[in-house]
């Protein structure tokens, strides 16, 4: 492997997330909404929203930057682009300093509270459900807020309103919000279920991080999946990559998503990520109906393909990941764990934790 490295700081706020304690906020430490907070949202402002809320929340200090460089690792195993270009793999690196505070132990007290229940913290808050109409609907069962703990800039947060398990799949309400706010964004979406998928919090959350990030990097199994999904022409089947020795299944997304109603989107998409289930199954062996109910697995979403990747083990060697490393962009606490990661090689890491 080779490596090149260069540096971001904090203030930059262009920051991808860290692996464990930054993929989900943890109690709010600032006042917090005790009311349901008014909602203006209309579809083509997302993004608006999320970047002004994240400006805020930076110069209030609600949202705590974890402070990274950035190391980029050449795989020889990798699959090269359409250029013919091999795939350079971004390593967060963890640095001192900065903002993050984060308490290693959480107390007692804090350990008992949910941070993804109301009251959410005001400068943390994006939307109520936007996906059912007014501001907090009847239907509205998930809420949109920042990252607290981010890396990756305007990294936002979908979570249920009420308690649901992180083991559980993705249903047809999740998926109407999840595929709106990834399409609004411009960007894509992920999903950790069961430990070993990488998840931070127990209560049930999806994950949008808007594109291109402002740093410029790129992710490089991303450019993959865009490239070879958009040349295959049956919509909504499950098929594999050549260029992922990793276990998985990917479809394409059928154009007709973008005109649909959020009820339609969220029935379509919830059978296509049944098929997706059953083709696992059916290459892995596992069992079918616990892959469906509570089965460790990744699902990563774009507005134009679908990604499930099985996993048997949340990490190996000190290293770990959730469903940001099949985007191609890695986490790690030192330089130490990076060399590891170098030394064993992204797309090996992948294959292993999925197998």
């Amino acid at each position: 492997m080779s490596v090149s490295t260069f540096a971001l700081t904090p203030s930059s706020a262009l920051l991808p997330a860290a692996p464990h304690s930054t993929l989900a906020p943890v109690t709010p430490s600032l006042p917090l909404s005790t009311s349901p907070l008014p909602s203006s949202f209309s579809s083509s402002s997302l993004l608006h929203s999320i970047e002004e809320k994240s400006l805020h929340a930076r110069r209030s200090g609600a949202l705590q930057t974890i402070p990274t460089r950035c190391q980029l690792i050449k795989d020889t195993n990798a699959p090269s682009d359409e250029r013919g270009k091999p795939l350079l793999f971004p390593v967060r690196i963890k640095t001192e300093g900065g903002v993050y505070n984060k308490p290693d132990v959480l107390s007692d007290n804090l350990r008992k509270r949910d941070p993804f229940v109301p009251p959410y913290e005001e400068d943390l808050f994006v939307e109520w459900d936007f996906s059912v109409g007014p501001a907090h609907s009847p239907r509205s069962k998930h809420v949109l807020v920042l990252n607290k703990y981010n890396v990756l800039p305007n990294h936002a947060l979908i979570v249920t309103t009420d308690f649901q398990p992180q083991t559980d799949p993705l249903n047809e309400r999740d998926f109407e919000v999840f595929w709106r706010s990834v399409d609004n964004v411009r960007g894509f979406g992920f999903y950790n279920c069961g430990a070993n998928a990488g998840p931070s919090q127990p209560h049930k959350h999806m994950q949008v991080v808007p594109l291109p990030l402002e740093d410029g990097t790129e992710l490089p199994l991303l450019r993959v999946l865009d490239e070879q999904t958009s040349r295959h022409a049956d919509h909504g089947a499950p098929f594999t990559l050549p260029q992922f020795p990793f276990n998985h299944a990917v479809c394409r997304l059928p154009k007709h998503l973008c005109e649909a109603d959020s009820q339609m989107i969220g029935r379509d998409l919830a059978e296509m990520y049944r098929r997706l289930l059953a083709a696992i199954h059916k290459s892995t062996g596992e069992n079918e109906q616990e892959l469906q109910t509570n089965g460790h697995h990744n699902v990563l979403l774009s507005p134009r393909w679908m990604l499930v990747v099985p996993r048997t083990r949340e990490g190996m060697d000190g290293l770990s990941g959730n469903g940001l490393v099949f985007a191609g962009v890695f986490f790690t606490k030192d330089q130490q764990l990076c060399n590891k990661l170098a030394d064993i090689g992204p797309i090996n890491f992948l294959t292993r934790i999925t197998s």
